[in-house]
Order: structure tokens, then C-alpha cells, then sequence
């Protein structure tokens, strides 16, 4: 049998004991002897003892001492308080220590008072006048052993001793002073009067204090049990509410969000559960997931939702996954297809069984799709319900993730319960909420306290049958404040102390249960129970708690050197801990608290030292176990080095961290993550070779989300801290990346020059990279003969680096050139040359299975084949791309599907087909917060009502476009809107508009090459000479224009023009003329109307006034 010696008496007590059975005193065996606590102090001193004492003989002294404190430690131990020591006339007393109680100052005030009384007894009993200074206060304290090793006190430290003892002091004769923290604990219960403002030595602001009087003549208003299931009661509305929000769901066959917010242990998740016991499983599909309060994996609730849904484990093999989840969606949908492409890698990538190399804003893209995809399957089988535990602690990026699903899943049969708490500050939680919360799907549900009525009936049948006298359970209802939790927890206390213990199947209660009896708050009514724990079972809960509201075992037996054999049974028996079905680690069991106020509490009573060294231990311990996990779990080492300390650490887990999110392209998360391992570094460890990846992985993030002075702020940072040439070439890359964003088209280049400077390999793969940018950044700048010649340059080091590349690595690279080179191509109207480069990059994006390149290629293709008049092959192309967009997830991709089909069909003059698209261009762009979009939308649709002479429309819709193009800042859109605005004044005869729109449009084609508008406004200056009848120009500017168009292959364009000549040449008379591009109109006409298949679209392609002209002799 295990024993623990008194480090007093040196007697050995049974395991278990708290006090010396030899000599009283307290047994502590906590880390380091010592614990933080919130307890109260009662000081007590006799007036003027050195005047009496001087005139009394020593030993009648000390009779007259053992009596007066022989009274007040009987007073003192009524109520639970303990005498800490005696100096001279003074006694110090301890409430809540070392045993805590829930209600420790009202003890203390009831002791107070009865000393107060008691002292006039005493001196009748004396025939001596003695008159005490009585002085409390509450407040939080160190408790532990000081000393030597050989000689050792058990004593409390902290600012509340000395405040407590000034108090003493300064307290008048025969009062008891109090403080106002006491003072505030205590007044629902005692009467008071006010004292006012005092100074205190050794504080800096007055206190102020309180004088305590008496008992008050009635008390102002101020948690399950193992073997009882705890009911749910009162609670028939809110299960109504929860029910008509189901039933919305079904019959409008739409989504439903319900919000259920209330204090801890006001019974959310209970009401939950019980909702989801009584839901009809025939109909309903249920799922829940929940947010942990730190460390927590990025999308952590929705990976676990996921691993709750497809039933993986972390045990799994990745071949077992596979088949885990194939397995799942077949028995749930009858399928395992959702319409995402490599769907089974990317739901192992999600919950972290495997890692696929794609782009963050690719991978982010097809998580969400997926995660879309999987719920509206779901509900297509059966109205789906998902509950959300915790959700005041959800990260950023599962808020962005589920607001895409809302926005996304509006039209699907989805019911979504998000359980919080009441938000007290603005964060990006409260924020969401605030958002959603007043949307017409959307509806708040907030739990308040039960009443009177139910709390008695809750504890009835918590009881079940019961002997408890009526004022007894009246007491518990007061203090429990309608908060289930709270009840059962009181009751749950009273048990351990066996003031209510059960005779048979009936349950009674002690005689004179009094208020003091009763706990007060829920940190003292836990901690109450947790002092009456053996004492390893107390050891191991303080460490777990350490750990989070998730710990393992493992680390814990470690800890304690396996001298665990069935304390977390036991813990779990008590209930305060549970064993979870899976764990993160597959040779740890995890367990979890009951609930987080029961890991709050019994944290809070650790000492802060011992709190840093347990996070930096099991920080190391993670770091040593599971070195393959660094990057899953840099969070959760980033977390436990910072409580622990270990600052060098924290920053670098919190740098990792950050590249995790950035890598999921939660940019948000990621700039949090790197801010924080700034402010750990800077101020703890200002040596660290840190800051270069932090400043540069910042400043990338920063420069992805547009935040441009931010990211130029922190990549010079980077460049500046910069030791080496591989570190400036990262950091002058990262730059000229971000000049070319900002159109800053001269610096971006210079950076880039800087950059290649630093490139020792002139041969390398970077190199190659370095080119590619350059090539897109020449044409960018109109740069076409600089762009081709860094193609050339390609190709050389291409040969030289052939044989050092993996397959995969070379044709991505062959893949990225040929597209490259097509552009080029295309640009400079060599059609056919960019086809077949497309072809080549297409062949070698199908055999690497690159769907982002397959879909921009076949963009790309399209647009050549609308250029060249192939209209049925450019829609075959269009569609191809936004197939693969959809199945990516890309919603911006989809949505650019939706436009260029619409302009192809604007094209062959079908426009109810057009304004079907734009519809859905339109709504896309809205829900993914695109305003660029807007604009192109906008501007087809003007160009649908000018077509059919709606010039009023048209113009509206060109200036709505015209707006949306000048507040993003778009230069070249700004412009094509007025190359609109023009055509349309031109047809409107507002010539004066016309010119102000070319002379707008000729400043700015000044600094670039922009061939296609360059055409249009060239053409339009050859309409106003027509106009003048300045005809000589007008067939100068004409011809100019025939050039360009001719070069780029631009059928559209030729079209209009060839009309423009007839237009010409009739009014010069010239029938020659007339007839030479009447001849080539038609055939211009014939090779489009080749290149579309179907009938309908060619009867409306021929519909159009253009094509008329062109066709038939006479207008």
C-alpha cells in the first residue's frame, strides 16, 4: 500500500489522506509543493495585548491567550476554515485552503462575525476587557512549502496576505473591516456598511473597504451524477423551435441556420443531442464536429467532420482510407462519385493521411468544391442536419469555409446548428455571426436559465426518488441560478461530502445542511470536488489540464514514470474525463474533459512556473514522439513553447504554422500566424535566424491578398536581413512578383534583373522560372520581340538542364513553354502557329493529369477558334474549360466560362442564350465578391441593347461598367468601356462623346500595344471621316484598321469593317468597290457559318444586320 509521509512528523498516512493523521497538518503533494488558489483570509488581533500583558503575570499570560484562541479556532474550524498560524496576539486564517470550498468567503464572514460575538463571553469568563481588529479579504494566493530541505513550512504568499494584514491593522475596535473584493463575494448574504477609501502601504491606489454588520434576514440571488443521466427539462420551446427550423427545411427544400447561444452549462449541447435523438434517422442525415479553445488543426472541424462522415482514422493506412471512405459514401450515396476530380486524394490530402503537390489557391479551391460537392449530395439523399460544438472557437479559415457554404448552399435541403457561447469581444467569430444572424435563412436561438419550477423538478429526477427536505433543494435552486450544470455539479459536491448519500433507492439528506454548505461559483464548485481526489488522480487531472481540453495518455504515464494503473478510468468514473473513440496519435489513447470548464478550473490552480515547465515538457515530448507530424501539429507546438517559454521555439512553430495555412491558402490565418511569431521573436529572442522566412513569407501572403504597401513594407524587410545570394534572390523575386501586381511594370523588372543577378547556376530551374516571369512581363509591356527572344533562351538552358530533371518536372516545364509561346503567337495573328503550340502543351498537361492547365489551354484555344470564325469548336472549348473549373472547384474560372460563352453567343446573335449566361455570371461574381466581373457583365449586356437599338439601356449598363473598371482600377477595361461608350455615341450621333472617348483612348495606347483596341479606335476614326465626308481619311483609317485585323485573324472584327468599306464606297459611288467587299464578306460569312454545326445557330448568326449587308446587293 502506497503511503505518503508527513514532511511534519515524518508519520506515513494512507494514500488519499489530506491532512497528517499524526499531527493535522496539511499533506500537499502537488508539483513543486505548491498551487495558485483563490481562497479567503481572516485576520484576528487583540487590542492593546502589550498594555495588558505587561501587568499580567507571563503565565496567566498565556492562560488568558490559549483561551481567547481556543474561542477563535473553534469559530474558525465551524466553518471550515483553517488557523495557519499564530504570531503573538495575531491569528491568521485560511478559507478555501488548503481544501477548497465553493463559498470559502462566506465561511470566513460567518466565522467573523460569531468571533466578534463570541469575545464578550470570553471576557466575562476572564473578568477581562478584551476587544478585537478583525479584518478579511479574498483573493488569489501561492500555497506551498518553503524552506530548506531538513526544515520546511506549509504557507501561503501573495499580495492577498499582505493586503489582508494591513487591513488588520487599520481595522476599529470591535468592526470587522473587509475588503471590496470580500465584499462583493459576500453581499447577497451579509449586510454591510460602507467604510469608504483607504491608503495602504505597498499599494499605489486607495482600497476601498467595507464594514461587515451582520447575517442578512434574507439572501439576494446570486453542475452530471455518474449513475444518472442527466434529463432535459423546460427546454419544450426550444426543441419546438428546432423542430419547425427542420421542418422549413424540408418543405422550402433550402437551407435553414440556426444559431443556439448561452452561457456554459445552460444546457446547449444537451438540447442538441436531445434534438438529434428525436429527429426521425429515416429522413434526417446527422453529423457533428466541434472547435477546440487552442492548438487546434487549420479547418479542424471540418476535417473531423469529414473523418466522422467517410469513418477514417489516423491508424489507417492510406490504402485503408481509400477504402474507408469509398466504402462510406457508397453505403450513404449510392455512389462514390461527388463530380470532383481525384476526389479520394483530395479527401485524404483534407484530413491529412497524404499530401498532394498543388498550388494553395488551386488547393483551397478544390477543398471547398469538394466539401460543397459532399453536403449537397447529402441532402439530395436525405435533409442533412450539422452541428457545429463550440463554435466561438472556430479558426478563420473553417469561418471562410463554411461562409462559401452557405453562400454556395442556399437551394440544398441543409440544416446548420452553430452552438456558442455569448461573444464579449469583436472578433472574427462575433464578426461572422453578426453577419449571418440577420439573413432571412438565418434565426437565434438563446437558451436563458430555468425556472424555479423546472430547476426543482431537475433535481426530483436527477434524484429520482428523494427524501430531501424542500428548503434543502430550495438552497441548491438558488445557487444553481437555472443553469443545469451548476445544479447537478451542487449536487455532485454534496454527494462527495456525504451530506446527501443514498439509503436504498431513496436518496436523503444530512440534518442542517445550511447556505454555507451550498457552492456558490462553478471554478469552486469543481475545484471542491477535484481537492477530494486521491492524490494521483489530482497530479494526473493538473497535468492533463495542461495539455488542453484534448490530452493523451501517453505523455501522461511519461510523466509520471507508469506509475498511472487505473486513475483515468477512475477520472472517467467521477466525471471529469472521457475516452474518445480515436486518436490524433494511433500509440496514444485520447481522452477529453467533460467539459472545458472543468479543464478552465482545475488549470487556473496551478502555479504559473509549473504551468511553463508541463507546456514546454509536453511541447519537447511532441517534438521527440511524432517528428514526422511537425508540420500537422505546428500549431499545437507553437502554442505549448509560447505557454512554456520557449521562445526561439514558439516563433519558428508559429513561422511553420503560418506557411501550413498559407500552403491552404488561408491567408488570413497565415499573416496571424507570422504576426505572432514576430511579436514572440522580437520581443524575446531579437537574435533569431527567423526573421528573413518570416518577413519574406509574410510579405508573399500579404502580396496574395493585395494588402501592397504591407508586402512591400516586409519583403524590403526581408531583403535587407538578406545574408546570402539564395535569400536576395528569393526576396528581389518576391518583390518584382509584387511591382507586376501593382502594374509597376518598370520596377518589377528591374527586381527581376536583380534577382537573376543573384543566381549563381545561370542553368538552374529557377532560372528558368525567372524567364518565365520576364516573358509574361514583356508582354504585359507590349514587348513582343524582347518575350520571344527569352523563349529562345528557354530552349538553351532547357537543353542543358534536360538530363538533371525528373520526367514530370520536364514536361511541366515543355508544357509551360509551348502555352507560353502560343500566346505569343496568337497575339502576333499567327493563328495557326498558336494552335499548334496549344496542341503540344495540351498533350502533355492530359498525361501529367494538370487540370488547371488543361482548362486555361482550352480557354485559350477557344478564344483563336472565335478569333478564326470557329464558333462551334470555340463553344466546344469554352465549355471543355469551365467542365474542368467546376470540377476543380474554381469558381472563377466557372464564372469567366459563363462570360466568354455569353460573348460567343452575342457573337451569333443569340441573345436570350446570352443573357441566360450573364445571369449566371452575374450571381456567380456576386457570391465569390467579384467586382471585375460585375463589370464585364455589365458591359455585355450594353452590348446586347445596343444590338437591338435600346441606346438609353445600353448607355446605363456602359457606365455601370465604366464605374465597376475605374474603382478596381482595371486601365484596360476602363478602356475597352469607353471604346463601347464611343460606338455607342457614334450610333447615338453624340459626336462630340465620340472624340472625347478616342482622345481618352489614344493617350493611353501611347505606353502600350494593345492591337485589338488600337483596330477599334483606328476603325471609328474612319466611321467620323465618313460621317465628314472626308472620304480620302476615312479609306486611309479603314485600310489601317484591315491591316491589324487581317494580321490577327479577327473574323468579328473584319466583319464590321467589310461594312464599313460598302458603307464607303456607296456613298463615293464606287459599285466596284462595293462589290469587292461584298465578295469578301461572303466569304468571311461562308467560313464562319462552316465552323458552326448547329441549324439554330446559324439561322440567328444570318439574322443580324451585318451579315445582311454583307450578303444581299442591296442594304
Amino acid at each position: 500500500m502506497e503511503t505518503k509521509k508527513c514532511s511534519n512528523c515524518g508519520f506515513d498516512n494512507p494514500d488519499g489522506m489530506k491532512f497528517c493523521g499524526n499531527c493535522g497538518k496539511p499533506l500537499i503533494e502537488m508539483e513543486q509543493r505548491g498551487e495558485r488558489k483563490i481562497i479567503s483570509i481572516l485576520y484576528v488581533d487583540i487590542v492593546g495585548f502589550t498594555t495588558i500583558s505587561e501587568t499580567m503575570d507571563p503565565e496567566k499570560v498565556q492562560d488568558m491567550l490559549n483561551t481567547i484562541f481556543e474561542n477563535i479556532s473553534d469559530c474558525i474550524t465551524r466553518y471550515g476554515g483553517t488557523v495557519h498560524k499564530y504570531i503573538g496576539d495575531e491569528v491568521m486564517a485560511l478559507f478555501g485552503a488548503p481544501i477548497a470550498y465553493e463559498n470559502h468567503a462566506e465561511r470566513a464572514a460567518h466565522a467573523a462575525i460569531e468571533i466578534n460575538k463570541s469575545i464578550k463571553d470570553i471576557t466575562e469568563k476572564i473578568n477581562l476587557s478584551i476587544n478585537l481588529h478583525i479584518a478579511l479579504h479574498s483573493g488569489e494566493v501561492v500555497l506551498g512549502q518553503v524552506g530548506s530541505e531538513d526544515i520546511k513550512d506549509y504557507t501561503v504568499i501573495g499580495d492577498t496576505v499582505n493586503v489582508a494584514s494591513r487591513l488588520e491593522k487599520i481595522a476599529p475596535t470591535d468592526k470587522i473591516l473587509v475588503s471590496k473584493d470580500f465584499y462583493e463575494r459576500t453581499k447577497h448574504a451579509f449586510e454591510f456598511d460602507s467604510f469608504g477609501e483607504i491608503e495602504v502601504k505597498g499599494k499605489s491606489k486607495p482600497i476601498t473597504c467595507y464594514l461587515l454588520n451582520d447575517i442578512r434576514s434574507t439572501r439576494d440571488k446570486i453542475r452530471g451524477i455518474e449513475e444518472l443521466e442527466t434529463p432535459l427539462l423546460g427546454r419544450e420551446n426550444e426543441i419546438e423551435f428546432l423542430k419547425n427550423a427542420l421542418q422549413e427545411t424540408k418543405v422550402s427544400n433550402s437551407m435553414r441556420l440556426v444559431i443556439i447561444k448561452g452561457n456554459p452549462g445552460i444546457g446547449k449541447s444537451r438540447l442538441f443531442h436531445e434534438f438529434c435523438e428525436i429527429v426521425n434517422r429515416k429522413e434526417n442525415l446527422f453529423f457533428e464536429t466541434r472547435s477546440l479553445p487552442f492548438g487546434q488543426e487549420e479547418l479542424h472541424p471540418f476535417k473531423q467532420l469529414i473523418r466522422n462522415i467517410t469513418s477514417v482514422s489516423t491508424e489507417m493506412t492510406e490504402t485503408e482510407a481509400k477504402e474507408s471512405v469509398e466504402n462510406s459514401f457508397n453505403d450513404l450515396l449510392g455512389t462514390a462519385d461527388l463530380g470532383v476530380l481525384d476526389l479520394l486524394d483530395i479527401i485524404l490530402d483534407f484530413i491529412s493521411v497524404k499530401e498532394l503537390e498543388i498550388e494553395p489557391k488551386r488547393k483551397q479551391q478544390i477543398m471547398f468544391y469538394m466539401m460543397e460537392n459532399l453536403l449537397k449530395k447529402l441532402s439530395e439523399k436525405k435533409t442533412l442536419i450539422v452541428g457545429f460544438e463550440d463554435f466561438h472557437w472556430a479558426d478563420s479559415s473553417s469561418l471562410l469555409l463554411l461562409r462559401h457554404l452557405i453562400n454556395f448552399l442556399q437551394e440544398q435541403p441543409i440544416l446548420f446548428i452553430l452552438i456558442t457561447r455569448p461573444l464579449l469581444q469583436v472578433d472574427p467569430v462575433a464578426d461572422f455571426l453578426s453577419i449571418f444572424s440577420g439573413k432571412e435563412f438565418s434565426s437565434l436561438l438563446e437558451l436563458k436559465p430555468l425556472d424555479t419550477e423546472v430547476s426543482l423538478e431537475l433535481i426530483a429526477t436527477l434524484l429520482s426518488v428523494d427524501k430531501i427536505p424542500s428548503e434543502v433543494k430550495q438552497k441548491i435552486v438558488k445557487r444553481g441560478e437555472g443553469n443545469p450544470l451548476f445544479i447537478e455539479e451542487v449536487l455532485k459536491v454534496l454527494m462527495d461530502k456525504k451530506l446527501i448519500y443514498r439509503e436504498g433507492n431513496n436518496w436523503l439528506a444530512e440534518k442542517g445542511i445550511g447556505v454555507t454548505d451550498i457552492p456558490q461559483t462553478i471554478n469552486e464548485i469543481i475545484m471542491g470536488r477535484v481537492d477530494l481526489l486521491q492524490s494521483m488522480e489530482k497530479s494526473i487531472l493538473q497535468y492533463a489540464s495542461v495539455m488542453g481540453r484534448i490530452f493523451w495518455d501517453k505523455p501522461i504515464r511519461e510523466a509520471f514514470k507508469q506509475k498511472m494503473i487505473n486513475e483515468l478510468s477512475s477520472l472517467s468514473t467521477k466525471g471529469f474525463v472521457k475516452e474518445k473513440v480515436e486518436s490524433l496519435f494511433e500509440d496514444a489513447k485520447e481522452y477529453i474533459f467533460n467539459h472545458i470548464l472543468i479543464q478552465e478550473a482545475v488549470y487556473s490552480g496551478i502555479l504559473k512556473r509549473v504551468r511553463k515547465r508541463i507546456h514546454a515538457d509536453f511541447a519537447n515530448w511532441l517534438e521527440i514522439n511524432y517528428p514526422e507530424m511537425k508540420n500537422i501539429i505546428s500549431n499545437l507546438l507553437a502554442f505549448h513553447f509560447e505557454r512554456g517559454e520557449v521562445w526561439e521555439e514558439a516563433g519558428y512553430y508559429y513561422l511553420m504554422s503560418g506557411k501550413e495555412s498559407s500552403k491552404n491558402f488561408n491567408n488570413e490565418e497565415a499573416v496571424d500566424h507570422f504576426h505572432k511569431a514576430l511579436e514572440i521573436l522580437e520581443g524575446h529572442h531579437p537574435d533569431s535566424s527567423n526573421f528573413f522566412g518570416i518577413y519574406k513569407s509574410l510579405g508573399k501572403v500579404l502580396t496574395r491578398m493585395s494588402k501592397n504597401n504591407e508586402a512591400e513594407k516586409y519583403l524590403s524587410l526581408a531583403l535587407k536581413l538578406s545574408s546570402n545570394d539564395l535569400e536576395r534572390f528569393a526576396a528581389e523575386k518576391s518583390l518584382a512578383n509584387l511591382y507586376q501586381k501593382m502594374s509597376l511594370y518598370d520596377k518589377a523588372m528591374e527586381k527581376l534583373h536583380l534577382a537573376k543577378s543573384h543566381l549563381q547556376d545561370k542553368g538552374s530551374k529557377e532560372m528558368v522560372h525567372l524567364i518565365f516571369d520576364e516573358i509574361w512581363l514583356n508582354y504585359l509591356t507590349g514587348n513582343i520581340k524582347k518575350a520571344f527572344k527569352l523563349l529562345d533562351n528557354f530552349e538553351e538552358i532547357y537543353n542543358l538542364l534536360e538530363d538533371k530533371l525528373e520526367e514530370k518536372e520536364r514536361e511541366t516545364l515543355l508544357a509551360n513553354y509551348y502555352s507560353k509561346r502560343a500566346i505569343l503567337l496568337g497575339y502576333t495573328g499567327d493563328t495557326q502557329g498558336g494552335l499548334t503550340f496549344y496542341s503540344k502543351a495540351l498533350d502533355l498537361y492530359e498525361k501529367n493529369r494538370s487540370y488547371s492547365g488543361l482548362a486555361a489551354v482550352y480557354n485559350n484555344l477557344a478564344d483563336i477558334y472565335h478569333i478564326i470564325g470557329e464558333s462551334s469548336k470555340a463553344i466546344e472549348m469554352y465549355e471543355k474549360s469551365q467542365k474542368l473549373d467546376k470540377k476543380m472547384g474554381n469558381r472563377l474560372g466557372t464564372a469567366i466560362g459563363y462570360n466568354n460563352l455569353a460573348e460567343m453567343y452575342i457573337f451569333l446573335n443569340n441573345f436570350e442564350k446570352a443573357e441566360d449566361l450573364l445571369n449566371k455570371y452575374l450571381d456567380l461574381n456576386k457570391k465569390i465578391h467579384n467586382r471585375l466581373g460585375l463589370g464585364y457583365a455589365y458591359l455585355n449586356f450594353g452590348t446586347i441593347s445596343e444590338k437591338r437599338k435600346d441606346f438609353q439601356k445600353a448607355l446605363d449598363y456602359y457606365k455601370k461598367a465604366l464605374s465597376v473598371f475605374e474603382e478596381v482600377k482595371s486601365t484596360p477595361m476602363v478602356m475597352s468601356a469607353h471604346d463601347s461608350l464611343a460606338y455607342l455615341h457614334f450610333g447615338m450621333k453624340d459626336f462630340d462623346s465620340v472624340r472625347e472617348s478616342i482622345e481618352k483612348i489614344s493617350e493611353y495606347l501611347k505606353g502600350t500595344d494593345n492591337l485589338e483596341l488600337k483596330a477599334s479606335i483606328t476603325r471609328l476614326n474612319g466611321k467620323l471621316m465618313i460621317e465628314k465626308k472626308d472620304y480620302m481619311n476615312a479609306e486611309i483609317f479603314l485600310k489601317e484598321t484591315y491591316v491589324i485585323y487581317d494580321k490577327m485573324s479577327n473574323t468579328s472584327g473584319l466583319i464590321s469593317l467589310y461594312c464599313d468599306f460598302i458603307d464607303l464606297y456607296s456613298k463615293q459611288g464606287n459599285d466596284k468597290g462595293v462589290t469587292q467587299f461584298k465578295k469578301k464578306g461572303k466569304k468571311i460569312v461562308d467560313d464562319i457559318l462552316s465552323g458552326i454545326k448547329e441549324p439554330e445557330l446559324k439561322k440567328s448568326f444570318l439574322e443580324q444586320s451585318e451579315v445582311k449587308k454583307l450578303l444581299y446587293e442591296r442594304d
